[in-house]
């Protein structure tokens, strides 16, 4: 066949490339059908292979590196130039390429590939030294281990690798197959190059269509059966794109290495339509696309009328008048939607279907989200210029919870139940939540793959993420790699990096994610990855303030990232805010508000625990550039995250930060132990704060700060620290401990400004000094370090003091701290006093100290047990004063100092103690805890429940405030007296219970009992008596006393109930009886309706019979309607007369009668087959129309009978006996007398 076609075969998504045809008429085909053929044959799947096509080499760069589809790219980092196309040596033609030198290489991505199927790759080939240039051609990243075949031959040879495509897996996950030339060693010599090959192995050369066959063309070397069966073959026809339909194959004959395949020609329809033929072949997993053209038959185009819409929240569904020609599709339709009274805005349509037999379309749209208020939603739906509109309103409701069991569940279920649970991710993935929602992963099982739900909830009904069942928290892990447009790290901008989330919030709001294990099993493999990897990413852009975000009870681990500077955007929790970069008018200041990370453990994790990154950096104002320009502008005014919550979480293993406070403001973060940071990365501590205000940490534990184990030799490494560009930061009451980098820093310099941060009450044991005992820089004013006790152990060589700095750019002040040194200790760069104000403090083992103290102390601080600070915030009353302390009293005192001490105790006497502990007279609590120990043993008894409310109420009142007067350092002994006593006397009452559970038995079961068994003289008594019961059961506080009088009272009340005589069922008996024996067995003579009846009021007196307790009122019921059943009953009627006559007269030649008497027969017998076939018929109904029926049928009056009765009347006299006219008038009365008798009876029937 002539103007085929030609397409290249589909290797993977296997692209198409086609040509326009001409067309013929074939005479197989039928007259007049014209067709167009296709053909596919296998296609290179490597582009510019004969270095022939005029492209030049692309060149390696960091961005590419993973990235190198397209064109062959150069990579020759140490020998710039010897990787290149050369116009020389070439296999065919006149260009190859060339590597010539140690680690050269020629590279090549390719993607898609199809996944289980086998593919070659070759390539032509020379090495003119192979014993000095050793070179591979290689394949990487397919699934498997790297392959290798050397290029030995100093002469053009083919060298092949063969593989089947499973999917790059670990670090490689997501990056595309590459296929290399590489040389390992050498620099003597050249390898040329040429003819590179690409191609899924098939025994396929090539596949063709035409209207009503598909032909097959095998290779030439194949030796297989050549079969249909071997395919997989579908069609879709351009006026129904998305009905794919089975092609079925009705014969097929080989020929040679060809195989056809027949099948039903596609019949014209009204319009011309393109049919498109999906072929894969099994064997190979191949799939193939050709197609072909039907014409059009002549036929008129049916087009349809949009009649009506009716909508609910997420889904449409719009009604045609007719079906068209032309089955609709998406694009043909607009869908519009406006809430309330606002405006009309457009929403994409995600689902689509066309039903064909109902003339209808319905179409899924995101649903709109609850508030608190309702929402009226008016739905437009636009086709063909016509519009239609519906409504719904959408309301608050109390959520959906949405199961997920990765063993048991199935995609196709509602997941609205345990039972009915879904199975994987991408199902989770594909809902649009609402505000409520639930979705709930099954105990101990796992899945793999990026969470992305959809939705937000609203302020008062977040959606939550979490487990049910018993078992291990559910595991949720990563799946592949995805590349992103950009993201805003460090105020630095990376283009399309790669990441990879187990979950990813993208511009949504009000979620809970709870009890889950989110796990990276890659960790190990993931030292220095490029990926930024992370358990739960929250990410937005140009939407402006989202609000809401709790995570609490999440077990996070496993996630890396790159431990530059950028990967600070991987590890555990990670918030992104980004915006447009090309286009500035769509920018819109963006931040994520009230999140809370709470009892979490996060380990094992990348360059951050917790970070946020933002491009809204900028400060504003004078003081911020007051000595430099500001020195962090990002994209705009500086717009933080607000109101950020990290409370009683454990972090540990961070190969960078534990947590990272950026760009935030309001911050509290308390209770939280943080180990093990600063892993593998070149700087970082356990907890710090850059361009945040007002952040409190306090009642932390953060301690092996950069381990002696770590990676790399980390700078910084303390474990709290206030960074650049924060205002109002607090770090107070927390335990800091043998941390490599120090004890304090302020990290600003003067373009990189801070303000009023604020170090106290806090105790340091044996933290290092790569940084000093504390790093103070300039551009940081209004801080302050005072009441701190520092602990410095024996066996680590310090400094005090690392980079010092002088001009005058700090007020910085440090007053009333312990600092005890055991070590060696040397001045670093001094304590420059010119920018720090030291005054009223204890230094212990310091050759030196600083010369600008007034009422420096050099006394030993007399500590309870200094050194003896274990793991845990409570385990350092070591470091609390003895009564002879020279810090007693001895410090300044200082406003605004946060009341109480790192232990607890106020300051309240005006007199401020040096360090981070004020001294006071410890008092006997002895008798008090051991009451509350009693107290609380005393709430474990099983008889605790019984103990009356009121007595409860004041008995847990006391405990509470026995408990807090203990733990109260402040509390005075007569506070501690007066709380024992209260408790005392309330444990005393404990005696006053009340159990009333078999008196609530005892209660129900009498509510039980019906009054009109039971005689008026014994009923009285019992309701008195319940009565007193149900008051007493409502008495929350009733004595045991009370309770146990009136269940006596009620017991003997309903002991003493006397019941009525039974009814009298004699004549009921009498009557089933009769039934029984006369009617039931017999129900096949009596019509259906009336035996149902029968039958229905027999079992309804049988029931009463059985009912002992049954009233004689209800006895006397059933009597009488079994009675009227019987009455009831008709007898089935005999109907064979009737049938034989109705059979008689339809067989009866009825042309000689006239047309009136023939009529009027038929209408008879109509009524007569009625009748027949009615089943409610009775036997005088029967015989009635039989009557009828044979009177119509003898008062059939013959044509000839007419004409004479006609003529006779030209000749008949009044009077004659003889009259004709008479005797036909006669017999038609007659007849008619009997036919109206039958119509009446049936009518009044």
């Amino acid at each position: 066949m002539k103007g085929k076609m030609v397409k290249r075969l589909l290797a993977v998504g296997l692209s198409i490339a086609m040509a326009v045809t001409t067309f013929q008429t074939v005479g197989t085909s039928g007259p007049g059908i014209v067709q167009a053929a296709s053909t596919v044959t296998n296609e290179n799947l490597l582009k510019n292979p004969t270095f022939e096509e005029g492209v030049d080499l692309g060149t390696h760069s960091d961005s590419n590196q993973n990235n190198k589809i397209g064109n062959w790219f150069a990579y020759s980092t140490q020998n710039p130039g010897t990787v290149k196309k050369v116009q020389e040596n070439a296999h065919n033609g006149e260009w190859s390429a060339t590597v010539a030198k140690q680690n050269d290489a020629l590279e090549q991505d390719v993607p898609d590939l199809q996944k289980g199927a086998t593919y070659k790759l070759s390539v032509w080939a020379k090495n003119t030294n192979p014993s000095g240039l050793k070179t591979w051609l290689c394949l990487k990243w397919y699934g498997g281990s790297e392959k290798k075949v050397a290029i030995d031959s100093s002469e053009y040879k083919q060298y092949e690798i063969e593989f089947t495509y499973t999917g790059a897996t670990g670090t490689d996950a997501g990056k595309n197959t590459r296929v290399a030339i590489w040389v390992e060693r050498g620099n003597s010599g050249n390898v040329y190059v040429d003819d590179w090959s690409l191609q899924i192995s098939s025994d396929l050369k090539s596949l063709s269509v035409e209207n009503g066959a598909l032909k097959a063309e095998y290779n030439a070397d194949y030796q297989g059966e050549m079969k249909s069966s071997d395919f997989d073959i579908s069609y879709t026809s351009s006026l129904e794109p998305e009905v794919a339909k089975k092609l079925d194959i009705t014969s097929e004959t080989v020929n040679g290495k060809t195989l056809t395949m027949n099948f039903a020609e596609i019949a014209k329809q009204p319009m011309k339509q393109t049919i498109t033929v999906t072929a894969t072949y099994k064997p190979s997993k191949q799939p193939m696309v050709v197609d072909f053209d039907v014409d059009a038959s002549g036929e008129e185009l049916v087009e349809a009328n949009l009649t009506g819409i009716t909508a609910e929240n997420g889904s449409v569904t719009a009604n045609l008048d007719k079906v068209p020609t032309v089955a609709p599709v998406k694009d043909d339709f607009t869908l519009e939607y406006k809430v309330n009274d606002g405006a009309f805005e457009k929403a994409a349509i995600k689902e689509f279907t066309y039903n064909k037999d109902s003339k209808n379309v319905v179409m899924t749209f995101d649903k709109i989200s609850g508030a608190v208020d309702p929402k009226d939603v008016t739905v437009k739906v636009t086709y063909k210029d016509v519009a239609k509109t519906a409504e719904f309103r959408v309301e608050l409701g109390s959520g959906v919870k949405y199961y997920v069991d990765a063993t048991n569940g199935k995609d196709s279920n509602n997941g609205t139940s345990p039972e009915t649970a879904w199975q994987t991710i991408d199902r989770v993935n594909q809902e649009k939540f609402q505000p409520g929602d639930q979705i709930l992963f099954k105990a101990g099982e796992t899945w793999t793959g990026a969470l992305k739900p959809q939705g937000s909830g609203v302020d008062g009904a977040p959606i939550v993420i979490a487990s049910y069942g018993e078992g291990k928290k559910p595991i949720l892990m990563p799946g592949e790699d995805w590349t992103i447009s950009h993201m805003n790290i460090a105020n630095q901008v990376v283009r399309n990096p790669k990441v990879n989330n187990v979950i990813t919030f993208f511009n949504q709001e009000y979620w809970e994610v709870r009890d889950l294990e989110l796990y990276d099993s890659t960790y190990e493999q993931n030292t220095n990855t490029n990926v930024y990897r992370r358990g739960i990413n929250i990410s937005a852009e140009d939407v402006g303030d989202l609000s809401y975000f709790k995570f609490d009870n999440l077990t996070i681990h496993g996630f890396r990232g790159p431990i530059s500077n950028e990967g600070k955007s991987s590890g555990g929790i990670i918030m992104t805010v980004t915006t447009n970069l090309n286009d500035a008018s769509k920018r819109v200041p963006t931040a994520v508000h009230d999140i809370s990370v709470t009892n979490c453990e996060l380990y094992d994790l990348g360059r951050s625990g917790i970070n946020f990154v933002s491009p809204w950096t900028t400060r504003e104002g004078d003081k911020w550039n007051k000595y430099a320009p500001f020195g962090y502008a990002g994209k705009g005014a500086w717009k933080p995250y607000e109101r950020f919550t990290l409370s009683n979480n454990i972090i540990h293993d961070i190969d960078g930060d534990g947590t990272i406070v950026d760009g935030c403001k309001d911050v509290t973060v308390d209770h939280n132990t943080v180990y093990r940071a600063v892993y593998n990365c070149w700087y970082g501590v356990g907890l710090f704060n850059w361009n945040s205000d007002n952040v409190v940490f306090e009642y932390n534990e953060v301690y092996e700060s950069s381990p002696a184990d770590a990676l790399l030799g980390a700078g910084d490494g303390q474990g709290i620290e206030i960074d650049a560009l924060n205002q109002n930061t607090l770090v107070q009451y927390n335990y800091l401990h043998d941390n490599a980098g120090g004890v304090f820093m302020w990290c600003c310099t003067a373009s990189l400004r801070g303000f009023n941060g604020i170090y106290r009450y806090n105790i340091s044991q044996n933290d290092g000094a790569k940084h000093g005992v504390i790093d103070w820089r300039e551009g940081h004013e209004g801080s302050m370090a005072y009441n701190n006790t520092i602990y410095l152990g024996e066996g680590i060589d310090r400094e005090w003091l690392k980079n010092g700095y002088t001009g005058g750019k700090s007020d910085a002040k440090f007053y009333n701290n312990i600092v005890v040194n055991k070590g060696n200790m040397t001045p670093g760069k001094g304590f420059n006093e010119q920018e720090i104000d030291y005054e009223s403090n204890i230094f212990v083992g310091f050759d030196e100290v600083p010369s600008n103290d007034t009422t420096l102390i050099q006394e030993d601080p007399k500590f309870v047990a200094p050194g003896t600070g274990g793991k845990g915030i409570d385990s350092v009353k070591g470091y609390k004063l003895q009564a002879d302390s020279p810090a007693i009293d001895a410090g300044l005192n200082i406003e605004n100092n946060g009341g109480k001490d790192y232990f607890g105790t106020p300051l309240a006497d005006g007199k401020t103690d040096i360090g981070a502990a004020e001294y006071v007279v410890e008092l006997d609590k002895t008798a008090l805890n051991a009451l509350i120990e009693y107290a609380k043993s005393q709430q474990e008894n099983e008889n605790y429940q019984y103990v009356v409310p009121v007595v409860k109420e004041k008995f847990e009142a006391a405990l509470a405030e026995a408990e807090k007067v203990s733990a109260d350092n402040a509390a005075t002994q007569e506070a501690v007296d007066t709380a024992y006593d209260k408790l005392l006397d309330m444990v005393h009452h404990l005696e006053f219970t009340g159990n009333t559970s078999s008196l609530k038995v005892l209660v129900d079961a009498a509510k039980g009992l019906e009054e009109q068994f039971y005689t008026a003289e014994s009923w009285k008594p019992f309701t008195e008596a319940l009565k007193e019961a149900e008051a007493v059961l409502a008495d929350e506080n009733a004595l045991q006393e009370e309770i146990d009088a009136v269940r006596a009272a009620l017991k003997k009340a309903m002991d003493g109930l006397v019941k009525k005589p039974l009814a009298d069922k004699s004549k009921l008996e009498k009557l089933v009886k009769d039934s029984e024996t006369k009617y039931e067995p017999n129900l096949d003579k009596y019509t259906p309706a009336s035996g149902e009846s029968f039958k229905e009021a027999l079992d309804a007196a049988r029931s009463v019979l059985a009912d002992e307790n049954a009233t004689q009122k209800q006895v006397d019921s059933a009597y009488t309607t079994l009675q009227k059943a019987i009455f009831g009953l008709r007898l089935i009627p005999n109907k064979d007369a009737l049938e034989d006559l109705i059979n008689k007269v339809e067989s009866m030649d009825l042309s000689g009668y006239t047309t009136e008497s023939v009529q009027a027969l038929k209408n008879v017998l109509l009524e007569a087959k009625a009748v027949m076939e009615d089943p409610e018929a009775d036997q005088k109904e029967v015989d009635a129309a039989e009557k009828a029926l044979r009177a119509s049928r003898d008062g059939l009056v013959a044509v000839e009978d007419a004409k004479k009765a006609d003529s006779s009347k030209k000749v008949a006299k009044t009077g004659d006996a003889t009259s004709p006219i008479g005797w036909t008038l006669a017999g038609v009365l007659a007849v008619l007398a009997v036919v109206a008798a039958f119509f009446v009876r049936r009518k009044k029937r």
